[in-house]
């Protein structure tokens, strides 16, 4: 008989169990002869690794390298473009709509739930303008646009006499992508725009990065960053209203801004049907240490989603994207095993630290309990990301293409200013290019 496993989500958990999967050939074997089968159902179809988004931000990578068509990596699953809306994990079944509305239902034998989180909006201001959520499909692609379009009307308005103040861009929130965001961003914008606005972050707390109060060395390096980019951070500070000129905030003050992100953070996907399993305060689906849902021993959950015991130490795991891919590789190693007959293994991972960028050459990073920053840690955190990145070589292509157009030394089509660069790598670049000229606007 059929044995079927179906992954919700295309994200870290359901890429690195998938690739798991797949590494066994005695598997491979049982998919191609049509015993196994692999299901993917994602309401988008690009996996978006959302490590880069700094650097892409940044100007140091182009908005394609974030997003890599899911067919491209997971070439044994069938992928359903829709969105799950009930799960019956007694009947082992689990219902979903189509992109055109079509509701549909599936049967399981493992069910992997990788859905990640949505940006809370439940704290955000409803804004005249524009309100970004980066994580959103397609949000890291139209906030780049919407930055290089207010930035030109910007410019074209500094001579005007009757403009008095500066515009300011507003960030939500004082985490780790926000301040990612606000640093990059400045150095992008001093790099081709000049001074043109001010940043401002608004903290509803009293500190910077709460996921690293046990290292202050860290924090005390995110704080000179800002410092020395003139990005100001207001504390204990919310956004209370907003009117088609700006923002007002809590202490009184008015920002004129016509541009907002919100980076207050995320909140977990709660999918009908499984509801029962998200009894803690932190609204998410509680694992064994095997990481399967509490009762249910073909459910497996991972991610943002899942709340798991830490290893070693007490506590949770935390809800970033390191974590996410060992529970999904140790997800697709017990699913290998249950398929072979024998017994789940324990997770059993230690955990590295956390790693930020706040410009290039500007890391911060916390390895094994220990801070470091400046550029050891910017070419750590960048080999690690490198490391785990699900397409290496279309990433190294889409770099190399952004390097040598910034170059002056190929176009889209493969042409080159300089008579010099070699021929053979303008075509191996041309034909590349010619399968990404549409990919953000399909993202």
């Amino acid at each position: 008989m059929k044995s079927t496993i179906l992954f919700i989500g295309g994200g870290y958990t359901t890429l690195f169990a998938y690739k798991q999967i797949c590494n066994s050939s005695s598997l491979v074997k049982k998919i191609k002869k049509g015993e196994l089968e692999l299901i993917i159902i994602c309401d988008r179809k690009h996996h978006y690794f959302h490590g880069f988004t700094g650097d892409v931000i940044g100007g140091a990578m182009p908005e394609q390298a974030v997003y890599t068509p899911l067919k491209t990596i997971v070439p044994f699953a069938q992928l359903i473009q829709g969105r799950v809306t009930v799960v019956s994990p007694y009947l082992n079944t689990l219902k979903y709509t189509t992109k055109t509305g079509l509701s549909k239902e599936l049967k399981y034998d493992h069910l992997v739930i990788g859905a990640g989180t949505v940006d809370n909006e439940k704290t955000a201001k409803d804004f005249a303008h524009s309100t970004f959520s980066i994580k959103k499909p397609k949000g890291l692609y139209i906030f780049r646009k919407q930055l290089d379009s207010l930035l030109l009307t910007y410019k074209d308005q500094q001579t005007l006499p009757d403009r008095k103040e500066k515009e300011h861009i507003v960030l939500s929130g004082a985490g780790f992508t926000s301040i990612e965001i606000a640093t990059n961003m400045h150095d992008y914008m001093a790099e081709k725009y000049g001074d043109l606005v001010h940043i401002t972050i608004v903290n509803s707390g009293d500190q910077l990065l709460k996921e690293w109060q046990q290292q202050p060395r860290l924090i005390k390096y995110a704080e000179k960053m800002l410092d020395k980019k003139g990005i100001r951070v207001l504390h204990n500070c919310t956004i209370t209203a907003t009117t088609a000129e700006g923002v007002k905030l809590s202490d009184g003050s008015f920002l004129k801004t016509q541009l907002v992100v919100n980076a207050t953070g995320q909140i977990p996907v709660v999918l009908q049907g499984l509801k029962h399993l998200c009894l803690n305060k932190e609204n998410k689906i509680e694992t064994t240490d095997y990481l399967n849902a509490l009762g249910h021993n073909n459910i497996w959950c991972g991610g943002d989603i899942a709340l798991v015991k830490k290893p070693f130490g007490k506590g949770k795991c935390p809800p970033n994207a390191l974590w996410a891919i060992m529970q999904g590789e140790r997800i697709g190693k017990n699913i290998r095993r249950r398929l072979a007959g024998k017994v789940s293994a324990k997770f059993h991972f230690p955990g590295l630290g956390q790693a930020a960028a706040f410009g290039k050459g500007q890391g911060a990073l916390e390895l094994f309990g220990l801070p470091v920053w400046g550029w050891p840690a910017y070419l750590i955190r960048f080999g690690f990301f490198f490391y785990f990145f699900p397409a290496k070589l279309r990433l190294i292509k889409l770099c190399w293409k952004s390097y040598t157009e910034s170059k002056g030394w190929t176009s889209l089509t493969g042409s080159s200013k300089n008579k010099n660069f070699a021929p053979e790598y303008r075509t191996l670049i041309g034909q590349h290019l010619t399968k990404e000229q549409t990919i953000l606007e399909t993202a």
